[in-house]
């Protein structure tokens, strides 16, 4: 079977929701981390990341979820809806701002 979390933990940080500064949400549905995680924490302004031996390779992400769910929920929170669609224009991940 497929592995799962208890609610409000993500198993796949790059398969989660998170919060904006404005209270709106973003969903993001990278089923790939190995594929989308150096791109993505570059773009997220968290180029150290990208390299960084608790998220990669996925294996060690999905050991590590809760360390990187919340550094992102943090990034998430420090800005609103409009910044993070000029960050996420273009990203090949496959993300939805939440209605």
């Amino acid at each position: 079977g497929i592995p799962g979390a208890p609610p409000g933990l993500a198993i796949n940080p790059l398969v989660a929701r998170y919060k904006t500064k404005d209270d709106r949400w973003i969903q993001l549905v990278f089923l790939q981390p190995d594929k989308f995680w150096a791109g993505f924490c570059k773009r997220m302004g968290l180029a150290e990341l990208a390299n960084d031996e608790r998220f990669v390779p996925s294996a060690n992400l999905i050991a590590n979820a809760t360390e990187a769910t919340a550094i992102f929920a943090n990034a998430f929170a420090a800005h609103d809806l409009a910044h993070w669609r000029q960050v996420l224009h273009g990203e090949p991940g496959v993300w939805a701002a939440l209605a």
